[in-house]
């Protein structure tokens, strides 16, 4: 039985029901299949998901550099403080999505 709910577990982040941004839910569910997850199935679904989370976090990074060049060339204080903010974003993104494609490797690699 105990292998029986991460397997199905393992079907629903396949199936990308967990790639919108996460509710406490789908956090305890993601948890529990990462802490029980022993087939490479379920190694790659997580590394299905963890891709997903890196995507989002790539377009959101994508989309505060766009609305910082909307800021461009503007040199009232807050104009330039609002570009600083949305370059600041994109770089936290960034960095978020660097994690999530490095969670996605490490479980590829557990999966083989």
């Amino acid at each position: 039985m105990r292998h029986s709910i991460p397997i199905a577990l393992a079907a629903v982040l396949a199936a990308g029901n967990l790639a919108t941004p996460a509710l406490a839910e789908d956090a305890a569910i993601v948890r529990l299949l990462a802490e029980s997850a022993d087939t490479p199935q379920e190694h790659a679904a997580l590394a299905d998901y963890y891709d997903g989370k890196a995507a989002a976090a790539r377009k959101q990074a994508n989309h505060h550099r766009s609305m910082g060049k909307a800021y461009s060339g503007g040199k009232h204080f807050d104009v330039v403080k609002m570009k600083e903010h949305c370059e600041k974003l994109a770089a936290l993104y960034e960095s978020q999505a660097t994690e999530f494609a490095e969670l996605a490797r490490m479980q590829r690699d557990a999966a083989k």
